[in-house]
């Protein structure tokens, strides 16, 4: 299997937890008001131009015209641990959002490189 395949199918397997998860009351956030989203563009003003996250959950409060907050997240299917350089670049994507709150996540099926936490 290919290796942009495998990321499909992990993100795809994680996409379904959080929706669980989210719809179980789990997340800590009103299910109501929030919306999940795969590959959605945010703009960066750092790059002036898009970036598309793995997975998104954007949390709208009622009478708002926009997410107040949103999750992003980088979903991580490797046969090793996690490198702290893919963690740090995750971060400097997060760090170019603006408009609202953001919190990134990262699901991996193993652990991260010790620098990496």
């Amino acid at each position: 299997m290919n290796t942009t395949k495998k990321g499909d199918l992990f993100e795809e397997k994680c996409s379904n937890v959080i929706k669980g998860a989210l719809k179980n009351g789990e997340l800590g956030i009103i299910p109501s008001i929030c919306k999940i989203y795969t590959k959605k563009k945010y703009f960066s003003f750092e790059r002036e131009g898009d970036i598309i996250f793995d997975i998104s959950i954007e949390v709208t409060p009622k009478g708002a015209k926009k997410p107040t907050l949103v999750y992003v997240i980088e979903c991580k299917d490797l046969n090793k641990k996690v490198p702290v350089d893919d963690v740090e670049e995750f971060q400097s994507k997060i760090s170019g959002l603006r408009g609202f709150q953001v919190k990134g996540v990262i699901i991996s099926n193993g652990s991260l490189q010790k620098s990496g936490y």
